[in-house]
C-alpha cells in the first residue's frame, strides 16, 4: 500500500479548481466573481464543503460538494504528485481517510484537515 497525504491548503486548492472548472463548463463563471468555500463536517469521515459564488457582494450561485465528490478530487490531487509508472502501478480504487487537527493558542483555535489517500499496488505476477 502507498499513502499520498495532502494537507488542508492543497485540498481547498483542488476543490476551488474543480468548482471553478464546473461554472466555467456551465456557463456561469462571470468575469470578475469570487468563490468562498466552507468545509464542514460532522464527523471527520463526512467532509463536506459549501461553495458561494459572488459578484459585487451578491450571491450568484451555491454549489455542494459530498463526501464522495471530495474523496475523488483528494484522490486524483494524490494521483497528480505521482509519476506515470508509479500511477500504472496502483489499482483503481483508494480509501480516503480524513483527519481534523485543533492547532490552540492563548485566543484562537483553528481547525485544519489532513487528508490520506492510500493505494493499492498491483501485484507483479513472477514470471
Amino acid at each position: 500500500m502507498r499513502t499520498v497525504q495532502l494537507d488542508h491548503s492543497e485540498i481547498i486548492r483542488a476543490t476551488q479548481k474543480a468548482m471553478v472548472s464546473q461554472l466555467h463548463r456551465d456557463g456561469r463563471l462571470p468575469k470578475g466573481a469570487e468563490l468562498g468555500l466552507t468545509f464542514y463536517s460532522h464527523s471527520p469521515e463526512d467532509m463536506q464543503v459549501l461553495g458561494t459564488l459572488r459578484l459585487g457582494g451578491r450571491v450568484l450561485h451555491r454549489l455542494r460538494g459530498t463526501r464522495q465528490q471530495l474523496c475523488a478530487i483528494a484522490t486524483q490531487s494524490a494521483l497528480d504528485r505521482r509519476s506515470g509508472a508509479e500511477k500504472r502501478g496502483y489499482l483503481p480504487q483508494a480509501q480516503v481517510r480524513w483527519r481534523l487537527v485543533e492547532f490552540r493558542s492563548d485566543d484562537e483555535i483553528v481547525d485544519r484537515f489532513i487528508v490520506d489517500v492510500e493505494f493499492q499496488e498491483r501485484r507483479v505476477k513472477a514470471g
